[in-house]
């Protein structure tokens, strides 16, 4: 965020001219959604991840053993079960993709959760938190690729393994509740039961 800071105020330094105030809108909007990625849906990704290694505990006595798959939990986490289910786009122009005529104006849904467990893509369904897997669609793409993903990645890929060490043997209690499917998913309240470690 600094950086981005920066950049703005050395560009406005140099170059005063009018219009400078729809930089400044554009620099607001980008520490907010900053801000809102890397704590609001970062928050409910977790919340999915837990509830992902609820029913994975073997991955989740892994990761415990050897911190170091963090990131790669992160990835497999984003793939099998993200927080945003979908993105909606506008084509702007006609174009083909597989043989399906798309005319301009239409609206397109695309399914991240669908696209990670492709099994043309990923092969049989699973959950493996050492595997090498192709990219996942989780934080979007080109330039509509979340603003967010490093603080999401940075936070997730510390907090999971210093939560798989310290909550052993996590079991899942009555009680949960969940946003509705629409937009961001994750849990409301996910209550669980656990070993602490010694």
């Amino acid at each position: 965020m600094t950086t981005l800071v920066r950049a703005h105020d050395d560009s406005a330094d140099n170059d005063p001219a009018p219009g400078k105030e729809s930089d400044a809108d554009d620099l607001r909007d980008t520490v907010i959604l900053l801000i809102f990625g890397g704590y609001d849906t970062t928050r409910h990704q977790l919340g999915l991840a837990v509830q992902t290694f609820l029913r994975h505990p073997g991955q989740w006595d892994r990761l415990a053993r050897d911190p170091d798959l963090g990131g790669q939990a992160v990835e497999e986490i984003m793939r099998v079960n993200p927080a945003v289910r979908w993105v909606t786009r506008e084509a702007l122009e006609d174009f083909e993709f597989r043989d399906l005529a798309i005319e301009a104006g239409t609206t397109v849904h695309l399914f991240s959760e669908a696209a990670g467990t492709d099994p043309r893509v990923f092969g049989e369904p699973g959950f493996d938190i050492t595997a090498g897997r192709a990219p996942h669609t989780g934080f979007g793409g080109g330039p509509y690729h979340c603003a967010g993903h490093l603080v999401a990645r940075c936070d997730m890929s510390a907090a999971l393994p210093l939560l798989a060490r310290r909550l052993r043997d996590p079991r899942p209690l009555p009680g949960a509740r969940w946003l509705p499917g629409a937009g961001t998913a994750g849990p409301v309240a996910l209550p669980i039961a656990f070993t602490p470690a010694p």
